[in-house]
């Protein structure tokens, strides 16, 4: 009677607002948050709560690539990794009922993984485990969108060095989540979404959420990417992809019961897991929890990011308040959005985001800017003009556009920063300056061929054969008109350049690459370096 009591309590709360000051600021809330999705900086929907009462639920933007849906307080989005605190919840659930203790070894569970007696629950719980980062794997954008089971997706890790030792240090990786799922699904002998529904879901009458994005009747919004034109919608990811480490949707209604019986205490977990769950083992990762400060406030949650959707869930005990902020816009400004609805809550004032117009310049301005820059070591951003306007790409990462508001001043929306050109004495760009959250990087023009040194082609020639990375998943060595060119199973091919005659680099992915030579003269093996990722790809 307790619990359906304060479920039918926080049922009243979420239609009704409290006399708060932000009742007499939500005004001046709703201009900074329209504002921002103006600049294409946000859509989806908000919500802050003090205890159990609403003081600001609002949706905003579209709901769709057409634009002919818009999102409402009760669209339901995908939540990425705040699926870590669902699945940290279960295991600490079953930590406290004796059947897994967070010491335990991954090895109980899953022998043939390497080092699996040296890594614990606890490790993967706390991202201090040092398994590597499966989206991180070269191919990773290949399989993605399809169906995997969890253990065949962690097998894609099998030859992939641990990234520390166990124990170490933090390092987040989402394959600790993924193997957290398989113990969850071991035990109860269940699929994950389905404990989710049991475990969590059901007793605090969380009726939107889940993870089978097919099966339910719900308002999911489409994912989307800003862009010049509108908006483009994002391929969704298979939720088997994510798994436990991702799955999710959700709906700030129902995050927000979560985020009331979780931090309850006694309701999902008793007081004391809840310390143990909120209490960080490095500087702000704990178990399935973020610390974070917004805005002076301490707060514990979580953020999530997968492609097309955004989130961010904080709690700030010493104001019992919730922040809940959910996307359909991955590049959405989480961080900003959310310290200007936490100074609202406290009374301070918020900057109201200046209006940007758009303009137009000639092709011929726009083409002093067109090349490349180096804003570090082997990373570089290249600017180029498409459908009219310029267009940025930094190493390994998506294209974005360019939208100017001078001559020579431009700024970006899914990349929040803005870019300065500076002329030389011919009037082309000789570098830019990019600003990205206060923190300013000077880039100079520069020439690949000013990174590479000339290797003769007999020795290129050796090189030049098919190299195993994961069974089914090889790299290609080839040389075309003198060039080394690189191409991975079902990629695109791309350029190497070199440092010696041994070791080379791409620029269209941080990539390095370092073969030995074996007692034939030829390579008889490459390892590659992605990300921090290593691999050794013998030749076959």
């Amino acid at each position: 009677m307790k619990t359906l009591l304060r479920l039918a309590v926080l049922s009243l709360a979420l239609a009704t607002y409290c006399n708060h000051p932000v009742a007499a600021q939500s005004e001046l809330l709703d201009l900074y948050m329209s504002r921002t999705v103006q600049l294409k900086k946000f859509t989806g929907t908000v919500l802050m709560a003090e205890g159990d009462k609403v003081i600001f639920r609002k949706a905003y933007g579209p709901a769709n690539e057409k634009g002919d849906k818009m999102n409402d307080v009760e669209s339901a989005y995908r939540i990425g990794s705040v699926t870590k605190t669902f699945t940290s919840v279960l295991i600490m659930q079953l930590a406290e009922q004796g059947k897994l203790t967070l010491e335990e070894p991954l090895a109980k569970y899953y022998k043939n993984f390497p080092r699996s007696e040296e890594v614990t629950i606890r490790h993967m719980l706390s991202h201090t485990s040092g398994i590597p980062e499966y989206t991180s794997l070269p191919d990773f954008d290949s399989w993605k969108y399809d169906e995997i089971t969890p253990l065949n997706l962690v097998t894609k890790l099998q030859k992939v060095p641990f990234t520390f030792e166990p124990g170490e240090r933090f390092g987040y990786s989402n394959t600790n989540y993924i193997f957290l799922g398989m113990i969850l699904e071991e035990i109860y002998q269940k699929p994950f979404e389905m404990i989710v529904m049991q475990q969590i879901c059901k007793p605090a009458a969380m009726t939107n959420t889940g993870s089978d994005l097919g099966r339910r009747n719900l308002k999911l919004s489409e994912g989307l990417t800003p862009t010049r034109e509108g908006n483009t919608a994002e391929k969704p990811v298979d939720t088997s992809v994510p798994f436990a480490a991702g799955a999710l949707y959700s709906t700030v209604d129902d995050m927000l019961k979560f985020s009331r019986m979780l931090h309850s205490g006694g309701f999902f977990v008793d007081k004391a897991t809840l310390q143990e769950m909120t209490t960080a083992v490095n500087d702000m990762y704990a178990l399935g929890i973020y610390q974070n400060t917004i805005a002076g406030l301490k707060g514990i949650g979580h953020n999530g990011g997968i492609d097309g959707y955004a989130a961010q869930w904080f709690y700030f005990p010493e104001k019992d308040l919730t922040l809940i902020t959910i996307s359909n816009n991955m590049t959405a400004d989480h961080a900003a959005v959310g310290e200007a609805m936490v100074k609202t809550f406290l009374g301070e004032p918020i900057e109201i985001p200046a209006e940007r117009k758009l303009l137009v310049l000639p092709e011929a301005t726009l083409q002093k800017y067109v090349g490349s820059y180096e804003l570090a070591a082997n990373f570089l951003i290249d600017i180029s003009i498409e459908n009219g306007g310029l267009r940025a790409q930094t190493t390994g990462q998506r294209a974005f556009d360019l939208y100017a508001q001078s001559e020579t001043e431009f700024y970006a929306i899914v990349a929040i920063l803005e870019i300065s050109f500076i002329a030389g004495d011919d009037g082309m760009a000789k570098a830019l300056t990019l600003d990205q959250g206060g923190q300013k990087t000077y880039a100079k023009r520069f020439e690949i061929k000013d990174l590479s040194i000339q290797i003769p082609e007999a020795k290129l020639k050796r090189l030049v054969g098919t190299y195993e990375l994961q069974p089914g998943f090889n790299l290609e060595i080839k040389l075309e008109d003198g060039k080394l060119m690189g191409q991975a199973t079902g990629q695109p091919a791309f350029e190497l350049y070199s440092e010696s005659d041994t070791r080379f680099f791409a620029t269209v992915a941080p990539i390095d690459l370092e073969f030995e030579i074996g007692d034939d003269g030829k390579a008889e093996a490459v390892t590659l370096n992605q990300n921090g990722n290593v691999m050794k790809a013998p030749r076959i």
